[in-house]
């Protein structure tokens, strides 16, 4: 359905503030090369996806977004910076090795973008052409997992700002060209059943709040906090369509669960 017309400045006005509470929660010594980070993180985010749209024509932007570079709103270049760093940041502490850590953030980025896309489509911010998971296709979830890995990596190497700007972007076009020819081409278009993607969901929920058991409330709220930030915007906008939309709400509901877990709900500082 096409998005209200309130409801899109909404989102673009919470998304800057969301990415302002992220860099000052940082110790004031790191704000400065946050910022930083996040300036390269959304500018590359941007490029990727308007040579998605351009080369590959499977998603658009809503067109009540306030302003666009040419497909894609300048607003989306304030959200992927969090959704990146505060993945780092949590695969950071609760990983033992940079290897796993670059992969902590690919699997927390896809486990964070199927609740974020199946809400953002339901919404109406955007549309895929087709999709299994609720009118989303998951080429592309492999598509948030993909750039948010390589750019978490080049911050994790400090790689110099116009590698930072151009290498996550392409080589995400190279994971999206292999997986859609390697396989998802060729199976899981279709749409799911509800009932799947809500045992999905769950299953998925309880396998990543397992894994973090034994790591349960390590990770401070100066780090959770701008991301409970985030999810209350998601989990309100699957409140405002919960009367037309039940099937949605049974599936975003086991993705706060691992978090709740991992979470250290006493006030401690960020090291």
């Amino acid at each position: 359905m096409p998005a209200e017309p309130w409801l899109i400045p909404v989102v673009e006005v919470l998304s800057v503030l969301i990415l302002g509470a992220f860099v000052l929660a940082q110790p004031g010594a790191q704000r400065r090369k946050m910022a930083w980070d996040a300036w390269w993180i959304g500018a590359g985010a941007v490029l990727g996806e308007e040579t998605c749209i351009a080369w590959y024509r499977f998603y658009d932007y809503a067109p009540g977004w306030s302003l666009k570079v040419i497909h894609v709103p300048v607003m989306v270049g304030c959200i992927w910076p969090a959704v990146v760093l505060s993945a780092r940041q949590v695969a950071g502490l609760l990983a033992v090795t940079p290897t796993r850590r670059t992969l902590g953030v690919a699997g927390l980025v896809f486990f964070d973008a199927t609740l974020v896309e199946a809400v953002s489509v339901a919404s109406g911010l955007w549309t895929w052409e087709e999709g299994a998971v609720f009118g989303v296709p998951i080429i592309g979830l492999v598509g948030w997992a993909a750039y948010s890995a390589w750019a978490a990596l080049a911050v994790d190497r400090n790689a110099p700002w116009l590698a930072r700007l151009l290498v996550p972007a392409a080589l995400t076009h190279v994971v999206l060209l292999t997986t859609w020819w390697g396989g998802l081409r060729w199976g899981l278009r279709a749409p799911l059943p509800a009932t799947v993607l809500w045992t999905v969901s769950t299953l998925g929920a309880l396998a990543l709040a397992w894994h973090w058991w034994p790591k349960r409330g390590r990770v401070p709220l100066a780090i959770m906090g701008p991301r409970a930030l985030a999810a209350l915007l998601f989990f309100g906008l699957v409140a405002r369509a919960a009367q037309g939309a039940q099937d949605l709400v049974w599936f975003t509901l086991p993705f706060a669960l691992p978090y709740i877990l991992v979470t250290a709900w006493r006030r401690s500082p960020l090291t």
